[in-house]
């Protein structure tokens, strides 16, 4: 299993429209081949004046499927945010192989 996390760093001023727009956008992302399920975490841990940070976690079935994600869609899915809200949104991206998972009885 693979983990894509991509974290956002969002201006106060655009967050409700930004929100908004956020959902549909996960929506779309889960259309493509291998991704089995998003989170929206916000982040409470941390206080940036005129800022919130919110994480969207993918869980994939493998590799393969996020390099066709790359390859084929990322950068259009990319601008479609850039374009709409400019530098009121920064984005970083990490992904982890899942090497271990416990679930609770």
């Amino acid at each position: 299993m693979i983990i894509y996390q991509v974290d956002l760093k969002i201006k106060n001023e655009v967050l409700v429209e930004y929100l908004s727009w956020l959902k549909p956008h996960i929506e779309k992302m889960m259309t493509f081949q291998g991704f089995l399920n998003a989170e929206l975490c916000e982040r409470v841990d941390l206080i940036d004046k005129g800022f919130s940070h919110f994480s969207v976690i993918y869980h994939l079935i493998s590799e393969v499927d996020l390099q066709a994600y790359f390859d084929t869609y990322a950068k259009a899915m990319r601008d479609e945010g850039s374009k709409r809200f400019g530098d009121a949104c920064q984005a970083s991206r990490t992904v982890y192989r899942v090497n271990m998972s416990i679930e609770r009885d």
